[in-house]
């Protein structure tokens, strides 16, 4: 079978090496490999039988070829290209996705009424255009939950990573969700990455729910994701991997009537016993203090007790 990719290589190296010797410029013709296709060839020979054969025309046959009409010639080359029409791919296309119909019929349109270079650019273009608008308007499912404490929660879950262009839509989702006062869980299984401008948003966002005292939690984060989150959102970024540990902080939310500072140290707190109970000697560094306040005492005197 034939590579594309190497016949494009060729014919850029074969332009690059020309331009040294002032050569005429080296193209490739579709409507000769059709011809070269249709007529069976199956090696690269026919390459050098049909240059063999063009050397011949120009040398001996010109003459004769005045006399061929142009309709004769333009119908050879409509019946060796006729195959590369493939017609039979709008109707499962429509079927499957019509939003890629769209860029199909304006660069068939544009290159009937303009030429191919210009087709095949507002083609491009639309397709980029239909990108942008889908990436800016990421589906979100959103959820009214409740854990196994009785604890509810809205969930908000987006289906794939978001990006700039859908920061503002991902946004208002969350300030409607926010307006039932419950607490916010961001579900990041599918939010596999971001960029500066997003975590940015999302850091706004915290901060804007934490003066509402609402805590806006993050659950499941992937490495990447936190990687980018971590260094913008500052302490105030509470994400969890183990649900155990999500309905945890929902109790001590409700608990503190959504003071996401308290939510933070007690659920420090809690990850300190934790991993002291698991074998630490010691607790770890740079840890926050324990007991601080009669609430965080009680609550994690009780994990203490439970463990």
């Amino acid at each position: 079978p034939v590579d594309a990719t190497q016949e494009l290589l060729t014919l850029a190296g074969c332009n690059l090496l020309g331009s040294f010797v002032s050569s005429m410029p080296v193209t490739g013709s579709f409507s000769r490999s059709a011809v070269n296709h249709a007529s069976g060839v199956k090696t690269t020979m026919g390459g050098v039988f049909t240059g063999v054969l063009l050397l011949l025309a120009l040398g001996v046959l010109t003459p004769y070829f005045y006399y061929i009409p142009k309709a004769s010639l333009a119908a050879v080359i409509i019946c060796a290209v006729i195959f590369m029409i493939e017609y039979e791919v709008v109707k499962p296309m429509w079927r499957a996705s019509k939003r890629d119909i769209l860029p199909l019929m304006v660069t068939f349109v544009v290159c009937l009424l303009s030429s191919v270079e210009v087709g095949i650019l507002v083609g491009v273009g639309v397709n980029i255009a239909l990108l942008l608008i889908y990436s800016a308007r990421p589906k979100i499912v959103t959820n009214h939950l409740q854990c196994d404490g009785g604890v509810e929660y809205i969930s908000i879950k987006p289906n794939a990573s978001v990006y700039f262009p859908g920061m503002e839509y991902l946004r208002s989702t969350v300030i409607t969700a926010g307006k039932s006062k419950l607490p916010i869980v961001f579900d990041c299984t599918l939010f596999e990455n971001t960029d500066f401008t997003t975590a940015k948003g999302i850091s706004s966002l915290i901060n804007d729910f934490k003066k509402r005292h609402q805590p806006l939690f993050f659950y499941n984060v992937q490495p990447s994701l936190a990687a980018v989150l971590e260094p913008i959102c500052s302490k105030n970024f509470m994400y969890y991997s183990v649900m155990d540990d999500l309905v945890q902080a929902l109790n001590v939310a409700v608990k503190s009537g959504g003071d996401v500072d308290e939510v933070l140290h007690v659920t420090t707190e809690m990850r300190d016993v934790s991993l002291y109970h698991r074998g630490h000697t010691e607790p770890p560094e740079n840890s926050e203090p324990l007991l601080v306040g009669q609430k965080r005492a009680a609550i994690v005197s009780s994990t203490l007790t439970s463990t």
